[in-house]
């Protein structure tokens, strides 16, 4: 099994995401071209539902453990009686190829 840590550098204001774009799509081609069961974590940069993850991860092959999964939810207790529910959209990402199951996945709640 192979595992990539993937961080590429945020687009600025002045900058498009072509570099970002160019950087994910060298580590899936790598992905596709290897065959090997492997797993990426990482802050991508970019949301789950964006066409630059979605080529991602069709050109890797990849499969994201959250989809079909309805939204995923934080929650928050802060003290006693006082609970913050939120909906997160998340820019970090664990993704696996079609080779590796997802037997679990849950959401913790934190307590502070």
């Amino acid at each position: 099994m192979e595992i990539y840590g993937v961080h590429p550098r945020p687009p600025s204001l002045l900058q498009d995401t072509t570099e970002r774009d160019i950087e994910l799509i060298r580590v899936a081609t790598k992905i596709k071209e290897r065959g090997e069961p492997a797993i990426v974590l990482g802050d991508l940069n970019d949301v789950a539902w964006s066409p630059t993850t979605a080529m991602f991860m069709k050109t890797g092959g990849l499969l994201d453990p959250r989809r079909g999964r309805g939204f995923s939810t934080l929650t928050l207790h802060v003290g006693p009686g006082f609970v913050i529910h939120s909906i997160t959209y998340s820019v970090r990402h664990i993704l696996r190829s079609v080779q590796c199951a997802c037997c679990r996945h849950s959401v913790p709640t934190i307590y502070l």
